[in-house]
Formats: C-alpha cells, sequence, structure tokens
C-alpha cells in the first residue's frame, strides 16, 4: 500500500489491514461451521499475527500475517473487528479508530494490524503486508518442547528478510 499525502498540511492518520483466515480447507469451511466455529487458534508476537488453527492436533503447518510498520493494535477475532451484526462493508473497529488487541480461540479467526502513520504535507510511505505459510517438522513443531507455542525459529528469518522494508519518499510540493 502506498500513501501519499496531497494536502498542503500534515496529517495523522490510521491504516488497517484485514484478511479473514481459512481453516486449511475454503469449501468445508463455507459449509462445516460447528468446525470453523470451534477450532480457529492464533498467536500474536512481536505484531506478527500467527494463524494455528488445527496445529496442536494435526498439522505440522501454520500461517503468518505480518507488516512492514509497527502496529498499535490488532485483531484476530472477526467479531471484534467487525462488531456485532456487521459485516465487512463497515467495521466497528473503522469507526473507532483503534483495534481490540482480540484473540481468536474459535469464532472465526482474522487477521489485522492497527498502523498509525503520520504524513508530512507531499510525503509518500509504502506500507507492506506479508501474508505467509510454513511447516515445521513434527519433532520440532513446539518452542518449547512440550508447550502448546509455535516453534517459529524457522519462520522469523524468513519474515526478516522478505521485502516488508519500509521505503519512505519525500516530495518537496514547493
Amino acid at each position: 500500500m502506498t500513501l501519499t499525502n496531497q494536502r498542503n498540511t500534515s496529517i495523522d492518520l490510521s491504516l488497517f489491514s484485514a484478511i479473514e483466515f481459512c481453516l486449511w480447507d475454503a469449501a468445508d469451511d463455507s459449509t462445516n461451521f460447528q468446525r470453523n466455529f470451534s477450532t480457529g487458534q492464533v498467536e500474536v508476537e512481536d505484531g506478527v499475527i500467527y494463524h494455528k488453527t488445527e496445529y496442536r492436533e494435526r498439522r505440522d503447518h501454520f500461517a503468518y500475517f505480518a507488516c512492514s510498520e509497527k502496529p498499535s493494535g490488532f485483531d484476530t477475532q472477526r467479531e471484534a473487528f467487525l462488531g456485532p451484526y456487521r459485516s465487512w462493508d463497515r467495521p466497528i473497529v473503522l469507526e473507532r479508530g483503534r483495534s481490540t488487541d482480540s484473540i481468536a480461540f474459535g469464532w472465526q479467526p482474522i487477521g489485522s494490524h492497527c498502523i498509525p502513520l503520520s504524513l508530512k504535507s507531499g510525503e509518500q510511505k509504502q506500507v507492506i503486508f506479508i501474508l505467509g505459510y510454513f511447516e515445521n517438522p513434527r519433532d520440532q513443531k513446539f518452542d518449547p518442547p512440550g508447550s502448546q507455542t509455535i516453534n517459529k525459529h524457522g519462520v522469523k528469518p524468513v519474515i526478516a528478510n522478505s521485502s516488508i522494508k519500509p521505503t519512505w519518499i519525500w516530495r518537496s510540493t514547493h
């Protein structure tokens, strides 16, 4: 996402990302609501959202959703992001201007970052989001071993070396 402040004054704003995680089988997700509402799990660490539905039980892979900027908040529970009886056309989080830092345990996991930005007149800012997938060897799934925490050692260098390095461009309007 590239944003340019075309105003004559500085601006402060919040950028919200939003994705809806598939529980590894999109066709099944659309019909198996018992599974969809009961098994979703996430972890959030250093602004990265890790989707680990069924990782503990039968999967060796997980998804991750990262951003080039440090978020001021996040959401991983769909209803906390959208609000009760709302849809993607008017999320409550956008109306409030802040995330709720919700952690999904079941209940339709999503990924959302709230990124605060300040742009001077004529300034342009690029924010990069990355959605990825990683698989651990079965005997190295958890860190520490015996815990329920995803082993992130293999994916952290991938995130760090990816192209999520921010780019600042300054353009004078004079």
